[in-house]
């Protein structure tokens, strides 16, 4: 809904204010709530959050297209479904490159926030507490990311800005599995964070502004599929450590991620364009 909710010029900083909101409310949320159950119980907690259901449809109803947007979803579609949402991709080199861009980095980083307490353990050798301040220092980082996006300029080339966040998301990756001290890992994963949700957003983005008002939907509930890519990197990595060791195993994560993400870039050469 958002393209349609701002001019063109404002789609970027919109989408990306509307990503910092998550991730702030991310943070936000759960601290609210470990305090809340400290007075009430959980069942009431799920009580309180389901009752602030209606207040966010109230909001959304609230909302106005602007001038543009009203008039194009007032022309008639002409045709509906996923077949048709295949067909675009087929037919537009560019959308597909970004779809076929975006498991790299679902299956070879993104899998780290469910191995962390493994690399924590076995490599940093701390306890719970020094690895709540690791994904602490992550969420920081998705949310400076998140809020550069939104109040910096639009972003030219994002094409290579997309393939430049993942390879630097492998190359720290490497500088936080080889830390010599909690200092740097810390600033590891705040870079972690910083350079994965720069592509998240930057993906998100791009791929709205190069899709057809009325499909654009559905393109982005099959684009928001990858997240499934995750369990299965989750899987063959915690695999590997399982058979090796959490160094070997975050190793090959890293280099994964910058091998296929030099390997997609070359040969899908919509992206570099862009």
């Amino acid at each position: 809904m958002i393209p349609n909710l701002v001019e063109k010029e404002s789609v970027q900083n919109a989408i990306a204010a509307n990503v910092a909101v998550l991730n702030l409310s991310r943070m936000i949320g759960p601290a609210v709530a470990g305090t809340l159950m400290l007075y009430m119980e959980p069942a009431m907690l799920i009580l309180l959050n389901g009752l602030s259901t209606p207040l966010v449809l109230w909001s959304i109803w609230l909302l106005s297209l602007t001038g543009d947007a009203a008039g194009r979803h007032m022309a008639k579609e002409t045709s509906s479904g996923l077949g048709e949402a295949f067909r675009y991709i087929r037919s537009h080199p560019a959308v597909c490159s970004l779809l076929l861009l975006a498991v790299v980095p679902m299956v070879f980083i993104f899998p780290y926030t469910s191995l962390l307490p493994v690399f924590a353990r076995d490599l940093l050798k701390v306890g719970p507490e020094s690895f709540g301040a690791l994904l602490s220092m992550s969420a920081a980082g998705a949310l400076t990311g998140s809020l550069w996006l939104s109040f910096g300029r639009p972003i030219r080339r994002p094409g290579r800005w997309l393939l430049g966040s993942i390879l630097m998301c492998g190359l720290i990756w490497l500088c936080f599995l080889f830390s010599f001290a909690f200092w740097q890992a810390l600033a590891s994963m705040f870079a972690v964070g910083l350079f994965s949700q720069i592509y998240r957003t930057m993906s998100r983005i791009t791929l709205q502004m190069q899709v057809d008002d009325r499909l654009r939907g559905r393109l982005l509930s099959i684009a928001l599929m990858d997240r499934g890519f995750i369990p299965l990197g989750v899987l063959l990595f915690g695999a590997v450590a399982e058979w090796a060791n959490a160094l070997i195993a975050g190793s090959v994560m890293a280099a994964g991620c910058i091998v296929a993400t030099f390997f997609v870039g070359f040969f899908q050469r919509e992206i570099r364009k862009m």
